[in-house]
């Protein structure tokens, strides 16, 4: 008896430990994906994926820049809530029946050379759509024998979302292009919050979104970015130009009355 307990104590501890860690497990997995996909190194703060409950939620995410950028941050993530239907991870469509996304800040630098982190994301994330699947069929030369195709491979499920909440906060714009030593920075607070129902297509919901965020960003980019204007080099330009008149206006006989 006494060592069947200490069986079933080993075998609880096991279990407890197993739990504990599949989240830290599941979190560096995570990491990794991200970082293939987007080429972008990730800091995930925390997930928590229940057990009891059908819900994931994910805290602080960041993406870091690649050493060529000089500014660390890329784009930060306060939390991503799921609550699914599990009955439906067995069907041909996942239900999700909540999902929210806030995102706390987004960086856009253009380094010295002109290349801009947003165009190295976007250039992973279309590289990694171009990847040939696993098990995919190549072609066979004249004198192989024929390819075998799995067989095996599904077409990815299909995704509902019932409710989406996307919260958005500020969007940081860094140019580090011809100015290294003093780049252009734009500070613009998007503070958008938009929830849509019954959702389909999330690449119809990411184009809304994309958007609005230019609407929203245009006008403080514009005021800024006259804001950041070389008013020394203006200043130097409108005085060359004085002088260039008053010399012209010499030459008619016209003299300044302030040298009268």
């Amino acid at each position: 008896m006494r060592r069947s307990g200490k069986i079933l104590v080993t075998l609880a501890l096991v279990v407890i430990i197993a739990l504990l860690a599949r989240n830290f497990i599941i979190r560096g997995v995570a990491e990794r994906m991200i970082e293939q996909t987007t080429g972008m190194k990730a800091d995930i703060g925390s997930i928590d994926i229940g057990i009891l409950r059908p819900v994931v939620e994910i805290r602080d995410v960041e993406l870091i820049n690649p050493p060529e950028f000089p500014d660390r941050e890329a784009f930060k993530l306060k939390t991503v809530f799921v609550r699914y239907n599990r009955s439906s991870l067995f069907s041909d469509k996942i239900e999700l029946d909540e999902v929210t996304i806030d995102i706390e800040s987004v960086v856009m630098v253009r380094n010295e050379e002109g290349k801009r982190n947003i165009d190295q994301l976007m250039d992973a994330a279309k590289a990694d759509k171009k990847s040939p699947e696993p098990g995919a069929s190549k072609p066979s030369g004249s004198g192989s024998a024929p390819s075998e195709s799995s067989g095996t491979d599904k077409p990815p499920k299909d995704v509902s979302i019932d409710n989406l909440t996307v919260r958005f906060g500020d969007m940081k714009v860094i140019d580090h292009y011809k100015k290294p030593d003093q780049p252009a920075v734009y500070d613009i607070p998007v503070n958008m919050d938009r929830s849509y129902q019954n959702v389909t297509n999330i690449n119809d919901v990411a184009l809304y979104i994309g958007t609005e965020m230019g609407l929203r960003a245009a006008p403080a980019l514009i005021e800024q970015a006259m804001q950041n204007l070389d008013r020394e080099k203006l200043d130097k330009n409108l005085d060359r130009i004085a002088e260039q008149a008053r010399g012209f206006l010499e030459k008619l006989g016209v003299r300044d009355a302030d040298k009268k």
